[in-house]
């Protein structure tokens, strides 16, 4: 593979990656990484806003 078809592949890869994030991602939802339990963490949410609600995704 040639230098500019390795760079296309790079800019390629990118791109595609910069859309994965803006599809994860606006103005009412984004990423929240925890190491707490379940129960721990929406204690510290219902402390904040009785009004917050989970999801709560496993992958099978």
């Amino acid at each position: 593979m040639s230098k500019p078809e390795i760079q296309e592949k790079m800019m390629s890869s990118m791109n595609e990656l910069q859309q994965t994030i803006a599809d994860m991602v606006d103005d009412h939802r984004g990423i929240l990484a925890m190491d707490e339990s379940l129960p721990t963490i929406q204690k510290r949410f219902e402390a904040i806003s009785p009004h917050v609600s989970s999801s709560r995704e496993v992958e099978a």
